[in-house]
């Protein structure tokens, strides 16, 4: 029983980037701030990590409930410094993509929070959306 759990962990461990190590927690906190700064409050959404900018800022793909997707530009922060509709050929996310969600879809979804232990969202995979 305990090999076909720890078959299991490992499985999901490859499907989602591993949040919880200390050196790169604050940047992983980070992109999350990015994240729901961009999804501004819609539960229905999710978002996928498209670029790292050189200075810091992170692209986002908002991926909406009706299939409709923006481009959001914004810095780790949480402030926004664009905007843009993505063009209808944008690809879709692969499955092991990380996706952020405002509210948990997944069973196996990885809560994220602040410094203060606030829920800040979800990573799980696009499928969950």
């Amino acid at each position: 029983m305990w090999r076909g759990v720890a078959a299991v962990t490992a499985t999901l461990a490859a499907l989602l980037p591993t949040l919880a190590l200390p050196a790169q927690g604050q940047e992983r906190l980070s992109w999350a701030m990015a994240a729901r700064a961009c999804l501004a409050g819609d539960q229905r959404a999710f978002v996928t990590l498209a670029a790292e900018l050189p200075d810091g800022a992170v692209r986002l793909v908002i991926h909406r409930a009706d299939g409709t997707r923006e481009f959001c530009e914004a810095l780790r922060s949480g402030r926004i410094r664009e905007r843009a509709p993505a063009p209808a050929a944008q690809p879709s996310p692969r499955a092991a993509d990380p996706a952020f969600f405002l509210e948990r879809r997944c069973v196996d979804a990885q809560r994220i929070e602040s410094a203060d232990g606030a829920i800040l969202g979800w990573l799980a995979y696009p499928a969950c959306g």
